[in-house]
Protein backbone atom coordinates (compact mmCIF):
# COMPACT_ATOMS: atom_id res chain seq x y z
CA UNK A 1 0.00 0.00 0.00
CA UNK A 2 2.94 2.37 -0.12
CA UNK A 3 4.19 4.64 2.58
CA UNK A 4 1.77 6.10 5.10
CA UNK A 5 2.31 8.43 7.99
CA UNK A 6 1.88 7.79 11.65
CA UNK A 7 -0.93 9.39 13.60
CA UNK A 8 -0.21 12.83 14.93
CA UNK A 9 -1.84 14.74 17.78
CA UNK A 10 -2.79 18.34 18.49
CA UNK A 11 0.55 18.99 20.17
CA UNK A 12 2.59 17.96 17.14
CA UNK A 13 4.95 20.61 15.75
CA UNK A 14 4.33 22.11 12.36
CA UNK A 15 7.48 20.39 11.06
CA UNK A 16 6.33 16.96 12.27
CA UNK A 17 2.88 17.52 10.80
CA UNK A 18 4.47 18.67 7.55
CA UNK A 19 6.55 15.49 7.32
CA UNK A 20 3.43 13.45 7.91
CA UNK A 21 1.59 15.30 5.16
CA UNK A 22 4.47 14.77 2.72
CA UNK A 23 4.32 11.03 3.35
CA UNK A 24 0.55 11.04 2.83
CA UNK A 25 0.92 12.96 -0.45
CA UNK A 26 3.36 10.35 -1.74
CA UNK A 27 1.10 7.46 -0.68
CA UNK A 28 -1.91 8.98 -2.46
CA UNK A 29 0.07 9.88 -5.58
CA UNK A 30 1.10 6.24 -6.01
CA UNK A 31 -2.55 5.30 -6.61
CA UNK A 32 -3.97 8.41 -8.30
CA UNK A 33 -3.47 7.25 -11.90
CA UNK A 34 -4.91 3.81 -11.14
CA UNK A 35 -8.16 5.12 -9.70
CA UNK A 36 -8.45 7.72 -12.43
CA UNK A 37 -8.25 5.06 -15.14
CA UNK A 38 -10.37 2.38 -13.45
CA UNK A 39 -12.98 4.75 -11.96
CA UNK A 40 -12.98 2.59 -8.85
CA UNK A 41 -13.84 3.97 -5.43
CA UNK A 42 -10.42 4.79 -3.85
CA UNK A 43 -10.79 2.60 -0.77
CA UNK A 44 -7.03 2.05 -0.36
CA UNK A 45 -6.36 5.78 -0.54
CA UNK A 46 -8.94 6.43 2.16
CA UNK A 47 -7.25 3.75 4.27
CA UNK A 48 -3.95 5.63 3.90
CA UNK A 49 -5.73 8.83 4.89
CA UNK A 50 -7.16 7.15 7.96
CA UNK A 51 -3.75 5.72 8.89
CA UNK A 52 -2.46 9.30 8.92
CA UNK A 53 -5.17 10.24 11.43
CA UNK A 54 -7.14 12.07 8.74
CA UNK A 55 -10.61 11.15 9.95
CA UNK A 56 -9.81 13.04 13.14
CA UNK A 57 -8.50 16.21 11.48
CA UNK A 58 -11.83 18.02 11.51
CA UNK A 59 -12.94 16.92 14.98
CA UNK A 60 -12.20 18.73 18.26
CA UNK A 61 -10.14 16.92 20.87
CA UNK A 62 -13.18 16.59 23.13
CA UNK A 63 -14.82 14.53 20.39
CA UNK A 64 -11.85 12.24 19.78
CA UNK A 65 -10.29 14.51 17.18
CA UNK A 66 -6.86 16.05 16.86
CA UNK A 67 -7.89 19.63 17.52
CA UNK A 68 -5.99 20.90 14.48
CA UNK A 69 -5.85 24.62 13.82
CA UNK A 70 -7.54 26.02 10.69
CA UNK A 71 -4.07 26.54 9.17
CA UNK A 72 -3.12 22.90 9.75
CA UNK A 73 -6.38 21.71 8.26
CA UNK A 74 -5.83 23.79 5.13
CA UNK A 75 -2.33 22.35 4.79
CA UNK A 76 -3.90 18.92 5.06
CA UNK A 77 -6.36 19.61 2.23
CA UNK A 78 -3.54 20.86 0.01
CA UNK A 79 -1.42 17.79 0.75
CA UNK A 80 -4.24 15.38 -0.10
CA UNK A 81 -5.10 17.24 -3.32
CA UNK A 82 -1.45 17.28 -4.37
CA UNK A 83 -1.44 13.50 -4.11
CA UNK A 84 -4.91 12.75 -5.48
CA UNK A 85 -7.57 15.38 -6.16
CA UNK A 86 -10.29 12.71 -6.30
CA UNK A 87 -9.60 11.74 -2.69
CA UNK A 88 -9.52 15.41 -1.72
CA UNK A 89 -12.91 16.09 -3.28
CA UNK A 90 -14.54 13.28 -1.34
CA UNK A 91 -12.86 14.30 1.91
CA UNK A 92 -14.17 17.85 1.62
CA UNK A 93 -17.67 16.41 1.27
CA UNK A 94 -17.22 14.15 4.31
CA UNK A 95 -15.93 17.01 6.41
CA UNK A 96 -18.74 19.27 5.20
CA UNK A 97 -21.25 16.75 6.54
CA UNK A 98 -19.26 16.26 9.74
CA UNK A 99 -19.22 20.01 10.36
CA UNK A 100 -23.01 20.21 10.13
CA UNK A 101 -23.39 17.37 12.62
CA UNK A 102 -20.89 18.91 15.03
CA UNK A 103 -22.81 22.18 14.89
CA UNK A 104 -26.23 20.55 15.24
CA UNK A 105 -28.43 21.24 18.28
CA UNK A 106 -29.32 17.53 18.10
CA UNK A 107 -26.94 16.42 20.86
CA UNK A 108 -28.00 12.79 20.71
CA UNK A 109 -27.10 12.58 17.02
CA UNK A 110 -23.72 14.20 17.67
CA UNK A 111 -22.92 11.74 20.47
CA UNK A 112 -23.99 8.80 18.32
CA UNK A 113 -21.95 9.67 15.25
CA UNK A 114 -18.83 11.47 16.46
CA UNK A 115 -16.99 8.37 17.75
CA UNK A 116 -17.79 6.56 14.51
CA UNK A 117 -16.54 9.49 12.43
CA UNK A 118 -13.30 9.68 14.43
CA UNK A 119 -12.68 5.98 13.78
CA UNK A 120 -13.50 6.20 10.06
CA UNK A 121 -16.45 3.83 10.50
CA UNK A 122 -19.08 6.34 9.37
CA UNK A 123 -18.39 7.80 5.93
CA UNK A 124 -20.58 10.77 5.14
CA UNK A 125 -21.21 13.08 2.23
CA UNK A 126 -23.26 16.18 1.49
CA UNK A 127 -26.40 16.57 -0.56
CA UNK A 128 -27.40 20.22 -0.34
CA UNK A 129 -26.16 21.84 -3.56
CA UNK A 130 -29.84 22.25 -4.46
CA UNK A 131 -30.02 24.84 -1.66
CA UNK A 132 -26.96 26.77 -2.81
CA UNK A 133 -25.94 26.51 -6.47
CA UNK A 134 -27.84 23.80 -8.38
CA UNK A 135 -31.43 23.76 -9.69
CA UNK A 136 -32.24 27.22 -8.36
CA UNK A 137 -34.96 27.82 -10.97
CA UNK A 138 -38.41 26.29 -10.56
CA UNK A 139 -39.74 24.31 -7.61
CA UNK A 140 -37.33 22.95 -4.96
CA UNK A 141 -35.43 19.88 -6.08
CA UNK A 142 -35.82 18.16 -2.70
CA UNK A 143 -38.99 18.75 -0.69
CA UNK A 144 -39.70 17.87 2.94
CA UNK A 145 -42.81 17.39 5.04
CA UNK A 146 -42.30 17.74 8.78
CA UNK A 147 -44.77 15.81 10.93
CA UNK A 148 -45.10 15.25 14.65
CA UNK A 149 -42.77 12.27 14.61
CA UNK A 150 -41.21 12.00 11.15
CA UNK A 151 -39.74 13.78 8.14
CA UNK A 152 -40.77 12.72 4.63
CA UNK A 153 -38.52 13.54 1.65
CA UNK A 154 -39.45 13.65 -2.04
CA UNK A 155 -37.37 14.81 -4.97
CA UNK A 156 -33.67 14.54 -5.67
CA UNK A 157 -30.17 15.68 -4.74
CA UNK A 158 -28.30 16.55 -7.97
CA UNK A 159 -24.70 16.10 -6.73
CA UNK A 160 -23.83 13.47 -4.12
CA UNK A 161 -20.20 12.40 -4.12
CA UNK A 162 -19.49 8.82 -3.10
CA UNK A 163 -23.18 7.90 -2.88
CA UNK A 164 -22.79 4.17 -3.70
CA UNK A 165 -20.01 3.66 -1.13
CA UNK A 166 -20.73 5.84 1.92
CA UNK A 167 -23.17 5.42 4.76
CA UNK A 168 -25.26 8.59 4.86
CA UNK A 169 -25.79 12.03 3.35
CA UNK A 170 -26.65 15.33 5.00
CA UNK A 171 -29.52 16.35 2.72
CA UNK A 172 -30.91 19.86 2.37
CA UNK A 173 -34.64 20.11 1.72
CA UNK A 174 -37.34 22.79 1.54
CA UNK A 175 -40.66 22.77 3.39
CA UNK A 176 -43.92 24.06 1.94
CA UNK A 177 -43.53 27.40 3.77
CA UNK A 178 -40.13 27.99 2.19
CA UNK A 179 -38.05 27.21 5.25
CA UNK A 180 -35.18 24.74 4.95
CA UNK A 181 -33.81 21.85 6.96
CA UNK A 182 -30.89 19.47 6.87
CA UNK A 183 -31.50 15.82 7.70
CA UNK A 184 -29.16 12.84 7.91
CA UNK A 185 -30.33 10.27 5.37
CA UNK A 186 -28.96 6.70 5.43
CA UNK A 187 -28.29 5.81 1.81
CA UNK A 188 -29.73 2.36 2.44
CA UNK A 189 -33.11 3.78 3.54
CA UNK A 190 -36.30 2.60 1.80
CA UNK A 191 -37.23 4.99 -0.99
CA UNK A 192 -33.64 5.96 -1.79
CA UNK A 193 -32.64 5.44 -5.42
CA UNK A 194 -29.01 6.09 -6.38
CA UNK A 195 -28.56 6.66 -10.09
CA UNK A 196 -25.52 5.47 -12.02
CA UNK A 197 -22.43 7.61 -11.40
CA UNK A 198 -22.09 10.59 -13.71
CA UNK A 199 -19.43 10.53 -16.39
CA UNK A 200 -17.33 13.57 -15.54
CA UNK A 201 -14.37 15.25 -17.19
CA UNK A 202 -12.25 14.26 -14.19
CA UNK A 203 -12.37 12.48 -10.83
CA UNK A 204 -14.81 9.75 -11.82
CA UNK A 205 -13.59 7.56 -8.95
CA UNK A 206 -15.56 9.86 -6.62
CA UNK A 207 -18.72 8.15 -7.94
CA UNK A 208 -20.77 11.34 -7.92
CA UNK A 209 -24.45 10.57 -8.49
CA UNK A 210 -27.95 11.94 -8.52
CA UNK A 211 -29.81 10.54 -5.50
CA UNK A 212 -33.60 10.38 -5.63
CA UNK A 213 -35.93 10.25 -2.65
CA UNK A 214 -39.34 8.69 -3.18
CA UNK A 215 -41.31 9.14 0.03
CA UNK A 216 -38.26 8.56 2.27
CA UNK A 217 -39.41 8.52 5.91
CA UNK A 218 -37.04 9.43 8.72
CA UNK A 219 -37.46 9.91 12.42
CA UNK A 220 -37.00 13.35 13.96
CA UNK A 221 -33.87 12.00 15.62
CA UNK A 222 -32.19 12.35 12.18
CA UNK A 223 -32.84 16.11 12.02
CA UNK A 224 -29.50 17.97 11.85
CA UNK A 225 -30.51 21.63 11.41
CA UNK A 226 -33.64 23.74 10.96
CA UNK A 227 -36.23 24.44 9.94
CA UNK A 228 -35.13 28.02 9.22
CA UNK A 229 -34.97 30.41 6.29
CA UNK A 230 -31.29 29.93 5.40
CA UNK A 231 -30.27 26.75 7.13
CA UNK A 232 -26.69 26.82 5.82
CA UNK A 233 -25.95 30.44 6.69
CA UNK A 234 -23.77 29.57 9.68
CA UNK A 235 -21.40 27.23 7.87
CA UNK A 236 -17.74 27.80 8.71
CA UNK A 237 -15.77 30.08 6.42
CA UNK A 238 -13.19 27.31 6.29
CA UNK A 239 -15.37 25.50 3.77
CA UNK A 240 -14.65 28.04 1.03
CA UNK A 241 -10.97 28.21 1.91
CA UNK A 242 -10.74 24.42 1.64
CA UNK A 243 -11.52 24.62 -2.08
CA UNK A 244 -8.63 27.05 -2.57
CA UNK A 245 -6.35 24.82 -0.49
CA UNK A 246 -7.13 21.90 -2.81
CA UNK A 247 -6.38 24.10 -5.82
CA UNK A 248 -3.00 24.99 -4.37
CA UNK A 249 -2.29 21.27 -3.97
CA UNK A 250 -3.11 20.63 -7.64
CA UNK A 251 -0.91 23.58 -8.65
CA UNK A 252 1.99 22.03 -6.72
CA UNK A 253 1.39 18.71 -8.50
CA UNK A 254 1.43 20.48 -11.88
CA UNK A 255 4.67 22.23 -10.96
CA UNK A 256 6.23 18.85 -10.12
CA UNK A 257 5.31 17.48 -13.56
CA UNK A 258 6.81 20.58 -15.20
CA UNK A 259 9.99 20.14 -13.15
CA UNK A 260 10.30 16.50 -14.27
CA UNK A 261 9.95 17.67 -17.88
CA UNK A 262 12.44 20.53 -17.60
CA UNK A 263 14.58 19.09 -20.41
CA UNK A 264 11.64 19.53 -22.81
CA UNK A 265 11.19 23.26 -22.16
CA UNK A 266 11.99 24.92 -25.49
CA UNK A 267 14.70 27.54 -25.67
CA UNK A 268 13.33 31.05 -25.59
CA UNK A 269 10.47 30.15 -23.20
CA UNK A 270 9.92 32.41 -20.23
CA UNK A 271 10.92 31.33 -16.73
CA UNK A 272 8.43 29.17 -14.86
CA UNK A 273 8.01 29.29 -11.07
CA UNK A 274 4.63 27.87 -10.11
CA UNK A 275 6.14 26.50 -6.90
CA UNK A 276 6.79 30.07 -5.79
CA UNK A 277 3.28 31.14 -6.80
CA UNK A 278 1.75 28.22 -4.88
CA UNK A 279 3.81 29.06 -1.80
CA UNK A 280 2.66 32.69 -1.86
CA UNK A 281 -0.96 31.65 -2.32
CA UNK A 282 -0.61 29.26 0.61
CA UNK A 283 0.63 32.15 2.78
CA UNK A 284 -2.28 34.33 1.65
CA UNK A 285 -4.71 31.50 2.36
CA UNK A 286 -3.34 30.94 5.84
CA UNK A 287 -3.63 34.66 6.57
CA UNK A 288 -7.31 34.49 5.62
CA UNK A 289 -7.75 31.44 7.85
CA UNK A 290 -6.98 33.62 10.87
CA UNK A 291 -9.11 36.57 9.70
CA UNK A 292 -12.74 37.41 10.36
CA UNK A 293 -14.26 36.15 7.13
CA UNK A 294 -17.56 37.90 7.85
CA UNK A 295 -16.00 41.30 7.03
CA UNK A 296 -16.33 42.76 3.55
CA UNK A 297 -12.55 43.11 3.20
CA UNK A 298 -11.91 39.43 4.03
CA UNK A 299 -14.77 38.27 1.82
CA UNK A 300 -13.38 40.26 -1.11
CA UNK A 301 -9.89 38.88 -0.50
CA UNK A 302 -11.24 35.32 -0.38
CA UNK A 303 -12.95 35.74 -3.76
CA UNK A 304 -9.89 37.47 -5.25
CA UNK A 305 -7.57 34.66 -4.13
CA UNK A 306 -9.88 31.99 -5.53
CA UNK A 307 -10.21 33.79 -8.88
CA UNK A 308 -6.43 34.26 -9.09
CA UNK A 309 -5.95 30.58 -8.29
CA UNK A 310 -8.41 29.53 -11.00
CA UNK A 311 -6.61 31.69 -13.55
CA UNK A 312 -3.23 30.33 -12.48
CA UNK A 313 -4.41 26.71 -12.68
CA UNK A 314 -5.72 27.20 -16.22
CA UNK A 315 -2.45 28.80 -17.33
CA UNK A 316 -0.25 26.26 -15.49
CA UNK A 317 -2.17 23.32 -16.95
CA UNK A 318 -1.74 24.71 -20.45
CA UNK A 319 1.98 25.26 -19.93
CA UNK A 320 2.37 21.75 -18.49
CA UNK A 321 0.69 20.19 -21.51
CA UNK A 322 2.73 22.33 -23.90
CA UNK A 323 5.96 21.13 -22.30
CA UNK A 324 4.81 17.49 -22.14
CA UNK A 325 4.02 17.56 -25.89
CA UNK A 326 2.11 14.69 -27.46
CA UNK A 327 2.86 12.17 -24.75
CA UNK A 328 1.14 14.37 -22.18
CA UNK A 329 -2.01 14.24 -24.31
CA UNK A 330 -2.26 10.45 -23.87
CA UNK A 331 -4.62 8.93 -21.33
CA UNK A 332 -2.89 7.65 -18.23
CA UNK A 333 -0.23 10.36 -18.15
CA UNK A 334 0.02 12.61 -15.08
CA UNK A 335 -0.07 15.68 -17.32
CA UNK A 336 -3.33 14.58 -18.94
CA UNK A 337 -5.00 13.79 -15.60
CA UNK A 338 -3.87 17.01 -13.91
CA UNK A 339 -4.97 19.07 -16.91
CA UNK A 340 -8.49 17.74 -16.45
CA UNK A 341 -8.43 18.14 -12.66
CA UNK A 342 -7.26 21.75 -12.93
CA UNK A 343 -10.35 22.60 -14.98
CA UNK A 344 -12.60 21.41 -12.15
CA UNK A 345 -11.84 24.54 -10.16
CA UNK A 346 -13.55 26.67 -12.80
CA UNK A 347 -16.87 25.11 -11.72
CA UNK A 348 -16.39 23.80 -8.16
CA UNK A 349 -18.35 25.97 -5.72
CA UNK A 350 -17.68 28.91 -8.01
CA UNK A 351 -19.89 31.87 -7.17
CA UNK A 352 -20.71 34.49 -9.80
CA UNK A 353 -18.03 36.72 -8.27
CA UNK A 354 -15.40 33.97 -8.55
CA UNK A 355 -16.40 33.15 -12.11
CA UNK A 356 -16.30 36.82 -13.11
CA UNK A 357 -12.88 37.24 -11.52
CA UNK A 358 -11.61 34.13 -13.29
CA UNK A 359 -12.83 35.32 -16.69
CA UNK A 360 -11.50 38.83 -16.16
CA UNK A 361 -8.10 37.48 -15.15
CA UNK A 362 -7.87 35.21 -18.17
CA UNK A 363 -8.98 37.89 -20.64
CA UNK A 364 -6.98 40.79 -19.20
CA UNK A 365 -3.78 39.62 -20.86
CA UNK A 366 -5.40 38.84 -24.19
CA UNK A 367 -4.43 41.29 -26.90
CA UNK A 368 -4.44 41.22 -30.71
CA UNK A 369 -1.26 40.22 -32.49
CA UNK A 370 0.25 42.74 -34.87
CA UNK A 371 0.79 41.19 -38.27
Amino acid sequence: MGQTATTTHSGASDSAFGEQLNALTRALAERAAHFDSTREWPAESLEAFGAAGGWRWGLPEASGGLGLSPVQRLRGYAAVAEGDMSAALYLTQHEGASELILGSPNGALREELTPQMAAGRCLLTIGYSQLTTSHQDGPPALRAELGDDEIVLDGFMPWVTGAPCVHAVTAGAVLADGTQLVVLVPLSAPGIRIEAPMSLLAMNSTLTCVVRCDGVRLGLDRLVLGPERDVLARRSGLRGLAVSACGIGVLRAIDAVIARSAAKIPSGASGIDFAGVAAQMQRDLEHLATADLSTDVAAHATVALRAQLNETLVRAAGIMLTIAKGRGFMSGQDAERLYREASFFCVWSASDAVRAGTINGLTSRASPIDV
